[in-house]
């Protein structure tokens, strides 16, 4: 079955889907009603506005198999990691906040920030684009008070063993948190089974829900320990007490919400997280593997080094092929209207999602075997 008719792929060969999936038909609804109840309501369109956000919360945790209760809407990941280090309890000697050199750079920019609360960052060091469970074990002591895990690293698309991480993490006594932007939408996720005290995420990636829009997921038998410092009316137990001189925090996730939210945004992505959901995940995922076994097959069989690992437990949605010039490899590849990307180290990305093609799959192998061998290094 054909997906395609359901997605507005931008023209050429389209597999920038790690960075920003194609929009559904099914966000432009969600767009129209949420403008023409501004229009026609004004302050009269919030019962509707709040319904969505509710929306949203409710997309998020069928997707991922939580309860509502346990999510809350973020403008974007950062904002999440940034609220949960800030509203965790202070415990005598936990001072290490523990990330490994592979996650996402804004990753590490957030932790380092929480030295004004007392934290230190300690980065995971990796052997061959892979940190190891023994690492990681090793790292994890009495002075680590959260652990960021990265379920699938933006450079190489390798995936972590969440379930055995966390696990680590429990008997340790340590807070867990799993960055899902790299996963989410591709990669089928199941909170209650990962067991980790909280995942973060975005959804303008696989999920193809638009930018402005994340979302922070906390077990709800953890809830009560965390007080946020970044509040607003949103996060109260009573909106509409309007009592500056009361404040008492939402008994479920939404204390992490701040202020009035971006209501638009969260319309917008909970229709296309409900659309890939009707879809199926498992389908999402059968369809990513097996152009991406096409195209590592294709790359190793004509001397390309391809980053990502083979196993595909082992890896999230996208192939990264080492080049010796990739900004050169990108900027050729341009020029016949395919989209793909590189980051430094890890080669030139290639994401296909459920509405790419065999044939444009066997599009973009042709054209990069036409690139000259000085600048792919074959």
């Amino acid at each position: 079955m054909s997906y395609r008719k359901s997605f507005y792929v931008p023209e050429g060969l389209y597999f920038l889907n790690h960075s920003v999936g194609a929009k559904t038909k099914a966000s432009d609804l969600a767009e129209h009603e949420f403008s023409q109840q501004w229009r026609d309501l004004g302050n009269g369109a919030w019962d509707s506005w709040l319904t969505s956000l509710q929306g949203f919360c409710k997309a998020v945790a069928d997707l991922f198999n939580c309860e509502p209760h346990e999510v809350c809407p973020q403008p974007n990941v950062s904002a999440g990691l940034s609220k949960l280090i800030g509203a965790l309890p202070q415990r005598a000697g936990r001072n290490i906040l523990l990330l490994s050199e592979l996650d996402f750079p804004s990753m590490g920019f957030v932790a380092k920030q929480a030295a004004a609360l007392g934290y230190a960052v300690q980065l995971v060091p990796a052997k061959e684009g892979v940190v190891s469970l023994e690492d990681w074990q090793q790292y994890m002591n009495e002075h680590v008070q959260l652990a960021l895990f990265t379920h699938v690293f933006y450079g190489n698309s390798y995936q972590q063993p969440i379930a055995q991480l966390t696990k680590l993490a429990q008997e340790r006594d340590i807070w867990s948190v799993v960055d899902v932007a790299q996963s989410a939408g591709v990669v089928p996720i199941d909170f209650k089974q990962w067991q980790s005290d909280a995942v973060i995420g975005s959804c303008v990636k696989w999920l193809c829900g638009g930018p402005g829009c994340g979302y922070l997921i906390i077990k709800g038998d953890r809830l009560p320990l965390l007080e946020p410092t970044d509040v607003g009316w949103f996060s109260h137990q009573d909106p509409f007490e309007f009592d500056i001189t009361h404040f008492a925090y939402a008994n479920d996730a939404l204390r992490f919400m701040g202020g009035t939210p971006s209501i638009q945004s969260f319309a917008v992505a909970a229709s296309a997280i409900r659309q890939l959901t009707s879809i199926g995940l498992l389908n999402i995922r059968a369809h990513n593997l097996h152009l991406g076994d096409v195209l590592m097959k294709a790359m190793q069989a004509n001397s390309f080094k391809v980053i990502t690992p083979k196993p595909k437990e082992q890896r999230g949605g996208t192939i990264c092929i080492a080049m010796a010039q990739p900004d050169v490899a990108i900027a050729c590849l341009k020029q016949k209207n395919i989209a793909v990307d590189y980051r430094p180290r890890f080669g030139v990305r290639a994401s296909p999602h459920i509405y790419n093609t065999d044939e444009e799959l066997g599009q973009l192998i042709t054209a990069i075997l036409q690139l000259d061998p000085a600048v792919t290094g074959r």
